[in-house]
């Protein structure tokens, strides 16, 4: 392993100090932006203010929860408040599903149907109970009309319409909007679960995979224009799209941040890049823009599974390439050294780990790769040629039920439960 070469490192260090003072326990670190305002919090029955996330469905299925930018409340004695600072929101299914395909709610009444994403002002009526607002109706909705209000108002329409698009697709694009856009709502439980079972959960969050089969996209056609300057140029703005229509999860917020780095880097002239010294940089530069980030699950297995494959990959690669052919030892070493740091990660928060998702994640991981790729041209061509959309929906569900066949495979084995976490 190479962790004594960085022991001496300053950014090395400094986020180990981090990672005490973080997760120690001992520190308590406020958030960055609670709601205030002089109402008491429990007779707050009215909210209002800009959506900051496109709503994700709760594992429960019963509700959407979302981030607001809170203008100001109202009490039960029917008293406003400015406010500021941000407040988790749970929408009912029924309400955030009204306007989506296959899912249309007849006791939606048309007055409380509206269309809630990222960047649409809304005041909602509801209550709030242990911090968290529940909504109970939706009062307005409205995109300012600047600028930016127009341009998220076209990238709400854009996602609605993209949905509308791959239902005609079936279960195939189902996985195929979460995989681009992280909508999770039309996978089945079960599938969800068995990719959980199988410690494949990565694969379904925005992470690094996916912005780097982006990037690998804009490095592609970026060598077609024979200026590293112009590649590097096209390679940001096709990153920076992504992410602009994806939505920023916590792992997808790493990832662009390193491939900012790394343009940085490239840009200054450096010789050789460092990329654990990169991770730290991102991890440090992260914590202090989005401390938040800090205790999510997605963040947490994001920084931990890439420092164990640059800190492990190659001690282990060298171990086990007598044994297998060289595809399979790279492949093999980076999933072990992910599964170094996400295992305690995961019997801290879970009280389990899944062994099988060293194997899983090697035989999947390029199944999906390949099914998104596939993806992007089926769709490009069914946009280009309508009567293409049922021949790439039959081809896009053959590669789904291949995978989630896999998938439901690897779901059996077993799990090590090594405490109880809701003991």
């Amino acid at each position: 392993m190479v962790t004594e070469n960085y022991c001496k490192k300053t950014l090395f260090i400094s986020v180990l100090i981090c990672l005490f003072v973080f997760y120690s326990g001992f520190f308590e670190i406020p958030p960055r932006n609670p709601l205030k305002t002089i109402i008491p919090q429990e007779k707050i029955n009215f909210i209002s203010g800009e959506l900051i996330s496109s709503p994700v469905k709760s594992s429960s299925q019963r509700f959407y929860i979302a981030s607001l930018k809170v203008n100001y409340v109202q009490s039960v004695e029917k008293i406003k408040s400015s406010s500021s600072g941000i407040q988790q929101i749970f929408i009912p299914t029924e309400m955030a599903e009204v306007f989506m395909p296959g899912k249309l709610y007849s006791n939606v009444k048309k007055e409380n149907a509206f269309f809630y994403e990222k960047g649409g002002f809304y005041s909602f009526s509801g209550k709030m109970t242990n911090g968290i607002f529940f909504v109970e109706k939706c009062k307005s909705s409205f995109w300012k009309k600047t600028f930016w209000g127009k341009l998220n108002y076209f990238r709400a329409l854009c996602r609605l319409e993209l949905k509308r698009m791959l239902f005609s697709w079936g279960s195939a694009g189902g996985l195929f909007l979460a995989l681009i856009c992280g909508s999770r709502e039309y996978i089945p439980i079960d599938v969800q679960n068995a990719f959980k079972n199988s410690g494949l959960s990565h694969i379904l969050a925005l992470s690094g995979m996916h912005l780097s089969l982006f990037g690998g996209i804009a490095t592609f056609f970026g060598k077609k224009l024979k200026n590293r300057n112009f590649e590097i140029i096209f390679k940001t703005i096709l990153l920076s799209f992504f992410i602009w229509f994806a939505g920023l999860s916590p792992s997808l917020l790493r990832a662009f941040i390193c491939n900012i780095f790394i343009i940085a880097q490239v840009l200054s002239g450096a010789k050789k890049l460092d990329m654990v010294l990169i991770l730290c940089f991102s991890f440090l530069f992260q914590a202090m823009i989005s401390p938040t980030d800090l205790f999510n699950i997605g963040f947490m297995f994001s920084y931990g599974a890439l420092f164990g494959i640059l800190l492990t990959s190659e001690f282990i690669k060298k171990r086990i390439s007598f044994m297998f052919p060289k595809f399979l030892s790279d492949s093999l070493s980076s999933s072990v050294g992910a599964q170094f740091l996400t295992i305690p990660i995961s019997v801290k928060t879970f009280g389990t780990f899944t062994p099988i998702g060293i194997f899983s994640t090697v035989i999947v991981s390029p199944l999906v790769t390949f099914f998104i790729y596939s993806g992007l041209i089926c769709f490009l061509l069914s946009l280009i040629f309508p009567l293409f959309i049922s021949t790439s929906g039959i081809f896009m569900n053959f590669l789904y039920t291949l995978i989630t066949k896999i998938v439901l495979f690897f779901s059996q084995f077993p799990l090590i439960e090594v405490f109880n976490a809701t003991s």
